[in-house]
């Protein structure tokens, strides 16, 4: 991105209270990223370990996110950085910032500042049997024998 950009497009950084983010992650153990990390991405071995509590590993997924995220944006002077928890007083600041046209108030209204589910994450749309384990899908990529 950077080679096609350069320095030109607005990077905004939005953050979240880390306990929040650990709640919202937890709600949703069994989806996405988080049971990706749980089940082929967690290289630490102590966190591998059977039993484990689930918090740690999420916080070690976040402390990767957010450390790949820092790296990118470091060079970065286009940037601006918005927490959740404020974006109501924040987001007029975004609008400016990238010169947006339109009734910033209806924005408000029915854009981001109306539909974070910040406190509530919506349930997880797959139940672990809709989802096959990277061993059943790699058997399935194997070559068959020609005969």
């Amino acid at each position: 991105m950077c080679a096609s950009f350069g320095d030109t497009p607005f990077y905004v950084r939005l953050t979240r209270d880390g306990d929040a983010v650990v709640k919202f992650c937890v709600a949703r153990k069994n989806c996405g990223l988080v049971k990706a990390n749980q089940k082929t991405l967690l290289c630490n071995l102590v966190l591998r370990k059977p039993k484990t509590d689930l918090t740690k590993t999420i916080e070690s997924l976040i402390e990767t996110i957010t450390s790949s995220i820092t790296y990118f944006l470091r060079d970065k002077t286009r940037l601006m950085r918005l927490r959740i928890e404020t974006i109501e007083q924040d987001f007029p600041k975004l609008w400016d910032w990238i010169g947006a046209k339109g009734d910033l108030k209806a924005a408000c209204m029915n854009g981001p500042c109306a539909t974070m589910p910040l406190n509530n994450p919506p349930p997880c749309p797959f139940t672990l049997a809709q989802i096959s384990p990277p061993e059943a899908s790699n058997a399935a990529a194997k070559p068959t024998p020609k005969g």
